[in-house]
């Protein structure tokens, strides 16, 4: 443990800093204050958003590849939907991450869907690249 005024190091049974005579009491209940720990509920809530998110993001890109390219007609009227709903499932996952900042699965989550997000992007533009090489 370090004292927060000097920066020297402390023995844990110290009260006083020997340095510039700091209480220490003061800065571990500052410190202690600062990290707050989840408590289950609000696990059980993030967690719930998180699954909420999960069933949206997957659903939606199972039912594209479902009517990719056989249903012409509903494929129009999907698309859109289904795009509504992978945002919904990232405003989800941001939301979670802004009220609950130390839950894992919404950090885990936020990363596979940055990593879909980019990968989606990368993917219409070589799409877009070999387009326009092989059709012009």
């Amino acid at each position: 443990m370090y004292c927060n005024n000097c920066g020297s190091k402390l023995e844990k049974e110290e009260v006083y800093c020997g340095n510039c005579g700091t209480k220490i009491n003061q800065h571990i209940q500052v410190q202690e204050n600062k990290i707050k720990l989840e408590t289950n509920e609000e696990k059980k809530s993030a967690n719930k958003l998180c699954i909420i998110a999960v069933i949206l993001s997957v659903g939606s890109s199972v039912l594209l590849s479902i009517f990719n390219s056989n249903y012409k007609e509903i494929q129009k009227i999907l698309s859109p939907i289904l795009f509504l709903c992978k945002l919904t499932a990232i405003v989800i996952v941001i939301v979670t991450r802004v009220k609950y900042p130390n839950n894992v699965f919404a950090k885990v989550l936020m990363w596979i869907l940055i990593i879909e997000i980019v990968s989606i992007i990368l993917f219409s533009l070589f799409t877009m690249m070999v387009c326009n090489y092989f059709c012009s």
